[in-house]
């Protein structure tokens, strides 16, 4: 700024108004440029909030869709329980134990798993003390690894 205020002196004593005019000139070209870039950006920034908005809407609408959804499979869901009667739930899958739903009146291969498990026997191997759970266990175990014994 300081450095075109000297020129402007010495070119108005020198009298060359003509350079003054033309720096003028130049400076409202830029001037107007720059009006020109700021709108440019400016419509830009606009644009781009726009289509946040529309894809923020979008989003909303497809999680809408997605909730909508996932109520109807939970009233199917809720609609297929109703048509079925539990007869047992599972307690232990691994050992097919399983619990039945009316206590009062359980199946009898159900009462026999559950005294089973109720008992928690223990096989120990006479030959390397492995514990096993059932005794068919302790006999394989015997037969494949302690043959010569």
């Amino acid at each position: 700024m300081k450095e075109l205020e000297k020129s402007l002196k010495a070119w108005k004593k020198a009298g060359y108004v003509g350079q003054i005019m033309h720096k003028m000139q130049m400076l409202e070209e830029s001037k107007h440029m720059m009006t020109k870039r700021i709108r440019n950006k400016r419509k830009g920034i606009e644009e781009a909030e726009r289509i946040h908005r529309l894809m923020q809407q979008r989003e909303k609408e497809e999680i809408e869709k997605i909730e909508a959804k996932k109520q109807i499979i939970e009233k199917k869901i809720k609609l297929c329980q109703s048509y079925i009667k539990p007869v047992a739930k599972v307690v232990k899958k691994r050992e097919k134990i399983i619990e039945p739903v009316d206590p009062q009146t359980p199946p009898k291969e159900v009462i026999k798993v559950i005294e089973k498990e109720e008992e928690d026997e223990e096989f120990p191997c006479p030959h390397c003390g492995k514990i096993y759970a059932t005794s068919s266990s302790l006999k394989r175990h015997i037969t494949m690894r302690h043959k010569e014994e």
